[in-house]
């Protein structure tokens, strides 16, 4: 009777009820109090970019090693010994991964292999055969390859891991394309010095290093209209192909290709050549200025890129493209030239979000400005709830919900404890080249000093209980609401609630 009243809420039954001390776990839950003992999708084997978007991202380490295992082998009875003993390997990786960093896969692979020999102490030819059998499957981990533990900032490890997968060699592309153009932009200028030495008007500036290899009469063929023979160059034209060749030949493509805005105090993500953190009290208003300072950076690239195309074709139409590209901005470029740009993440928490951010955060997303918002929802509080109110005080502010009233957002709200998922809402956002929220529930509980659970069992549970349900939402996939959303992250979607054996 106590208990069914302090479960309503009287005053009175609560003053004579005591908390439980200490770490106080329902009976079920005991079993999960040691993580090491059990198996779950972490640690992640991250694959090197091969240079395809179809390239696998991530897998769990020991699918990636039994997979990788059962295509060496041939018969039931082959490299028996290593497949019986792969989760010992597992879980010495796991241990291993006291950081939550990456590390390189090959360097524990090696060392988890060396440490499994000693451990089982086999005869010789057992040993010999053992050995044989590892350094085959250590052939499966490709140089680069690394593996990653759960932990805090698991979710942004992962952001810049499929960031890489996308962009390195989209702009090594681009790199070889702009090389090209100035190449050609170069030769119409040589043409242009070899016409003027043929006249007697070209100077010193005729008798260039690179002019005695230069056969002008083939070169003309680069303007296109072999009619005009060796009319000169309109200087206007000359000016314009100077210009854009010059605004390329200095363009220099630095190893950064995401910057995350806000406070972030990891040393491993600071560490990372192709990462940049932009410290900021006002992420979603930094961001906004950071990529539009970047975006006018590229707009000049981009503009130089597409001139050249059209110069060394001669198709170059002052009346048509002189306006235009004076212009020219970021709203003018390409799904393939957006891709370029460098990502700007805001990182945020949610409670800001809800409150003094807002109209910040407000004005970011309906400003179409391909732009990231990631933030970490807890499943058990309410991000809108004032200092003294309790999480279940007032209704709960839906991030997610207000996301979608943009309509033109990408919003995924999703689990660190899915990477699958994860990395579905991570792709889909950034090919989408639009302004996107990324919601992700981590499991942390920033209230616990020693949490009683491991975040990957907190986080999973926030997902099989519906208390932070699965949910992508891409604008670009239809034009209705039906064909924009996905719930097929969450257990069994089809039932209320998942039922587990």
């Amino acid at each position: 009777n106590m208990l069914r009243r302090f479960h309503y809420g009287e005053p009175a039954a609560t003053a004579n009820t005591a908390k439980p001390a200490g770490g106080i776990l329902p009976a079920l839950l005991n079993p999960y109090r040691d993580a090491s003992a059990i198996r779950y999708q972490y640690p992640l084997y991250l694959a090197p970019p091969d240079g395809t978007d179809q390239a696998m991202l991530a897998k769990p380490a020991a699918e990636h090693l039994m997979d990788s295992l059962e295509e060496l082998t041939l018969g039931e009875n082959d490299a028996k010994i290593l497949k019986d003993n792969l989760p010992w390997i597992e879980r010495y990786i796991r241990q291993q991964l006291k950081s939550p960093a990456p590390v390189d896969a090959l360097e524990v692979f090696e060392a988890a292999g060396a440490a499994m020999q000693e451990q089982l102490g086999l005869e010789q030819s057992s040993r010999e055969q053992l050995a044989a059998d590892l350094e085959r499957l250590k052939a499966a981990i490709a140089p680069g390859g690394q593996f990653l533990g759960y932990g805090p900032h698991a979710s942004l490890h992962l952001m810049v891991h499929a960031i890489r997968h996308r962009n390195e060699h989209t702009r090594e592309a681009f790199r070889q394309q702009v090389n090209k153009y100035i190449h050609g932009l170069s030769s119409l200028l040589e043409v242009e010095k070899a016409k003027a030495a043929e006249t007697g008007k070209g100077g010193d500036d005729a008798d260039g290093a690179a002019s005695r290899y230069l056969d002008s009469g083939a070169l003309s063929g680069m303007l296109g209209k072999r009619a005009r023979g060796s009319v000169n160059l309109p200087a206007e034209r000359r000016t314009r192909i100077e210009g854009a060749l010059q605004v390329l030949q200095a363009w220099q493509d630095g190893p950064v290709l995401v910057k995350f805005v806000g406070t972030l105090d990891d040393p491993a993500l600071a560490a990372l050549p192709a990462l940049e953190i932009v410290s900021s009290g006002n992420p979603c208003t930094t961001a906004t200025e950071i990529f539009t300072q970047d975006a006018t950076k590229f707009a000049q690239l981009f503009a130089a890129a597409r001139i050249a195309a059209l110069e060394i074709e001669d198709k170059y139409d002052p009346e048509i493209h002189d306006s235009w590209f004076a212009s020219f901005d970021w709203q003018a470029f390409s799904d393939e030239e957006m891709q370029l740009v460098t990502r700007i993440m805001a990182l945020v928490s949610a409670d800001h979000l809800a409150g003094d951010g807002l109209p910040a955060f407000t004005k970011l997303l309906g400003s179409r400005l391909p732009v990231h918002v990631l933030t970490w929802v807890r499943a058990y509080d309410n991000p809108a709830a004032r200092p003294g109110e309790g999480p279940f005080d007032a209704y709960r502010f839906e991030l997610a919900y207000f996301g979608v009233g943009h309509r033109q957002v990408v919003v995924a709200q999703s689990s660190a404890a899915r990477h699958e998922d994860l990395l579905k809402g991570f792709l889909c956002a950034l090919d989408s080249n639009r302004t996107s929220l990324h919601l992700i529930n981590r499991g942390t509980q920033t209230k616990t000093e020693k949490p009683l659970l491991d975040p990957w069992f907190v986080a999973s549970a926030a997902l099989e209980s519906r208390a932070h349900p699965f949910l992508l939402v891409n604008p670009d996939a239809g034009d209705h609401a039906a064909e924009r959303i996905s719930f097929g992250g969450n257990p069994q979607m089809d039932n209320d609630w998942p039922v587990e054996k």
